[in-house]
């Protein structure tokens, strides 16, 4: 009869939690795309296969219940280059959703978030939708936004 008692209270618990939308969140940072590698996140799908070698100071937040990702790197001219051959030109590329954001990336920069799409196309970043971008083999539809003067790449997946 225990048992049962704490079997109902865990569903409950675990009720209440999907409740308040809590998600599983982790954030890993990188020094360096070899970093990266080493660590086993690009064969995980945490971070695209995609992104440039030459990236750098890699921050990624990663959803795991809803697999949102939210990440930023540094990278040379031509590793921006080439990621964005895989993409194209976009006014809004479904930038992530705000609350959401907010709450499990608040590192994020608030003007790359819905509802300030002009903000975003002021702010100096040229935004590019990704239609195939492979986390874990999968592709993926992305979203990137480039500041070539700081070479600061901000990588979305919703």
């Amino acid at each position: 009869m225990k048992v049962i008692g704490w079997l109902v209270l865990l569903g409950f618990v675990l009720w209440c939690w999907s409740l308040i939308g809590a998600d599983f969140v982790r954030t890993d940072t990188y020094e360096a795309h070899a970093d990266a590698m080493r660590s086993g996140a690009i064969e995980r799908g945490w971070l695209p296969r995609e992104m440039p070698a030459s990236a750098t100071k890699i921050l990624e937040t990663y959803v795991i219940d809803t697999s949102e990702i939210w990440m930023r790197f540094n990278a040379d001219s031509d590793g921006i280059d080439e990621l964005l051959d895989r993409c194209t030109a976009s006014t809004v590329a479904g930038l992530p959703n705000k609350r959401r954001t907010l709450r499990n990336a608040p590192w994020w920069p608030v003007q790359l978030t819905t509802g300030n799409e002009v903000a975003a196309a002021r702010g100096g970043w040229s935004l590019r939708s990704c239609p195939e971008m492979h986390h874990a083999q999968q592709p993926t539809l992305a979203g990137v936004a480039v500041n070539r003067a700081s070479g600061t790449v901000w990588y979305w997946v919703n």
